[in-house]
């Protein structure tokens, strides 16, 4: 009698622990669900791709992107001031533009990326007629942001991805 009231007690505990798992999956499911970044202010999305509010002189923000419970990508265009760029650009690094056959590569961004809805809702093919592009990058904890501006204009553009 022991013997089946400890596998009975087993099996429950097991059906009990299959349960619970079912259901902190399904919550985690619909807590970090599918978001569409274009639909959000333009300056909360600046807040989750930088971890900061907008420098003041920061307009024309522009927001688009996708994301889920495996990833994220973001893409932003903004206008900035010299001023506003330096506040920014203590955390990025610069880095080149690359050219590879023919296609070019801001950071982590190439060229044939730039046709894609997201991209093209914030006029991000534009860095492709930057005269002279400056291009800086910055990676934490599984996110990459780069960041390209025009500085004939001071247009600027973001991309995160975060994995």
């Amino acid at each position: 009698p022991r013997t089946l009231q400890r596998a009975l007690w087993g099996v429950l505990l097991t059906v009990l622990l299959v349960i619970a798992s079912a259901a902190g999956l399904h919550l985690l499911r619909t807590t970090v669900r599918s978001r569409d970044y274009a639909k959000y202010p333009a300056g909360w999305t600046f807040v989750y791709v930088f971890r900061r509010n907008p420098p003041p002189g920061i307009r024309d923000l522009k927001a688009s992107g996708q994301s889920d419970v495996n990833r994220a990508e973001v893409w932003l265009r903004f206008k900035s001031s010299p001023a506003d760029l330096k506040e920014l650009l203590p955390a990025f690094q610069p880095t080149e533009v690359q050219g590879i056959q023919g296609s070019r590569t801001w950071g982590e961004v190439p060229e044939a990326r730039l046709v894609e809805p997201q991209p093209l809702q914030v006029q991000w093919r534009e860095v492709t007629r930057i005269k002279a592009p400056e291009v800086y990058r910055r990676e934490e904890k599984g996110r990459v942001v780069t960041l390209v501006v025009d500085p004939s204009n001071g247009m600027t553009y973001a991309h995160m991805q975060a994995i």
